[in-house]
């Protein structure tokens, strides 16, 4: 029996946004260890997370274009010779420039070298089943987020925040770099005779460019979501669990407070992967973010455990996102120059991520609170739903 080596590059990419979730899902379990180890503000330390969201998102318009010229493979086995240095160097810092050149301008390298190449590549495997193929494919950085806070706060509590760095640093270069190897841009890169086949003859990639995708409303519209959606997300991922330290609950338990929310993310992308080719990504995008607003209306008011964590699996249910945007984009602007678009529309999301963990950390540290922080992300999920609703009648309006 043939297999079908989309699939066999749906889980490469799979093993590897794991892997890389040691880069992008950690960094609120080390914001306090480091702000207490050399006295820095939160703020300060925030901004570092910050420079790597925003000049990842920067870097991902370029490795977009370079991955419809050259592929993936190249570009994605850098960021797990990146992604490892990051980890290792880490244990080794002493200085808040130093943080910013490791996990703000390399570990933005290493995301721009990853991400996009690996969401641009599994739809050119797939002429059906193509949204099952990118929610299981890209569920990997919601299965990384969910194992690494806790293994990471784990290994600090047992050993000591550096050795934790040293171990992820191994886990990176070896999970990120071997399946890189198999990374393939499209069928025309396997030869016909292979035992290895694709899941069905390639079909012709169509789709918009660039300059054509940007001329649409619907480029906007999905851009300025993405931008808001990523604001809060980014800001809750970041200072969910120092907040909740603030208020009297453990750090273990703020650790798995977020990775409830990671599980919860999964369990959504799971369930995506199987209604998406069925309802439409705009369909569903529309009702993960319906959960979103409910659960940043509910966020001012999250001060005990017990609200922490039904918050956490309200807006968990948005985690379908991490799919959606590659599936709506897809379904809007078609597979041919997917990758020039996805680096551009991505790019809306990292700015937003990118502004608002250095947003709430401004404010931490001027108010001694997150709490204008938090009313400022429940405006703003109510503002996502509104353009949701404006995005799902532009697209049925072309149909």
């Amino acid at each position: 029996m043939k297999i079908s080596y989309g699939w066999i590059i749906v889980t490469c990419s799979l093993i590897i946004l794991v892997a890389l979730g040691t880069l992008t899902g950690t960094f609120s379990i080390f914001l306090e260890p480091l702000a207490n180890q050399f006295q820095w503000e939160r703020g300060a330390l925030s901004a570092a997370f910050s420079i790597c969201t925003f000049l990842g998102g920067l870097f991902a318009i370029v490795t977009g274009k370079l991955t419809d010229r050259y592929g993936p493979r190249l570009l994605v086995t850098i960021t797990g010779i990146l992604t490892g240095i990051v980890m290792l160097c880490m244990a080794e810092v002493n200085a808040l420039w130093q943080v910013y050149l490791l996990w703000g301008v390399l570990g933005a390298v290493a995301m721009s070298c990853c991400i996009v190449p690996v969401s641009s590549t599994i739809p050119r495997w797939f002429n059906t089943k193509r949204g099952l193929a990118i929610s299981l494919g890209i569920i990997g950085m919601a299965l990384g987020g969910a194992i690494w806070p806790v293994l990471a706060q784990w290994m600090i509590n047992s050993f000591d925040w550096q050795q934790a760095f040293r171990i992820m640093g191994i886990v990176a270069f070896a999970g990120i770099i071997i399946p890189a190897q198999f990374l393939k841009l499209s069928p025309t890169q396997i030869e016909t005779h292979h035992d290895i086949a694709t899941e069905k003859p390639a079909i012709a990639a169509e789709g918009l460019t660039l300059r054509q995708s940007a001329k649409t409303a619907r480029f906007w519209i999905f851009g300025i979501i993405l931008l808001l959606h990523n604001f809060y997300i980014m800001t809750i991922l970041v200072h969910l669990v120092p907040y909740a330290r603030d208020i009297g609950i453990t750090p273990i338990t703020a650790a798995s407070a977020l990775s409830v929310f990671i599980v919860v993310s999964l369990a959504a992308q799971l369930v995506a992967a199987f209604v998406v080719d069925k309802l439409g990504g705009v369909r569903v995008l529309f009702f993960s973010l319906i959960a979103a607003m409910l659960s940043l209306l509910l966020l001012p008011f999250t001060v005990s455990t017990g609200l922490l964590f039904l918050f956490a699996i309200i807006l968990g249910v948005t985690g379908a996102m991490h799919t959606l945007q590659m599936i709506v984009s897809v379904e809007m602007f078609g597979t041919k120059y997917i990758g020039s678009v996805l680096g551009v529309v991505l790019f809306f999301g990292t700015l937003g991520g990118a502004l608002g963990p250095l947003f709430a950390g401004g404010i931490y540290d001027m108010a001694g609170s997150y709490m204008p922080a938090f009313i400022t992300c429940s405006c703003l999920g109510v503002t996502v739903f509104i353009l949701s609703l404006v995005l799902l009648r532009v697209v049925k309006g072309r149909k």
